[in-house]
């Protein structure tokens, strides 16, 4: 009895996810995250430093009902989010000290800040790296293919 042409071993066999049967869009997801994380290789070194830790904070928040999967999220929700771990991570770099003062009220003594508490390159690095990651992860649990 011949044994039926499915048992038989290829001439040159083929990676699992490229075998018939397969799902393409899971090999395509594959290929996906390993762009993604060729990409994020080259990010500049105070961004690798910040990664795990938004990482981390995403890691948290992926579960149903959580805010970063919601239609719409919350702006003031991303704001405590990012002022979490802002605060990790601010002693891990040098932050500029600059002078806070307006001229006008320089000879008055009085001091106030220009900008809010956490709105420098730090700040701004963060947010960037928390939102693409966000939407990496929506992305993947709406399964986003492609294009």
């Amino acid at each position: 009895m011949e044994e039926p042409s499915f048992y038989r071993m290829p001439a040159h066999p083929m990676p699992y996810y490229q075998m018939p049967g397969y799902p393409q869009a899971l090999w395509q997801e594959m290929e996906s995250e390993k762009d993604i994380q060729k990409l994020k290789e080259m990010y500049p070194d105070a961004a690798k430093e910040i990664l795990p830790y938004v990482e981390e904070e995403c890691d948290k928040l992926e579960y149903d009902g959580s805010v970063m999967f919601d239609e719409y999220p919350d702006r003031v929700m991303m704001g405590r989010i990012r002022s979490q771990i802002y605060d990790r991570v601010k002693d891990r770099f040098e932050l500029p000290q600059e002078e806070d003062k307006d001229d006008v009220f320089a000879m008055n003594q009085v001091s106030r800040r220009r900008y809010p508490p956490r709105k420098d390159w730090l700040g701004d690095m963060v947010d960037i790296l928390l939102f693409q990651e966000m939407h990496r992860r929506r992305c993947r649990r709406r399964n986003c293919r492609g294009w």
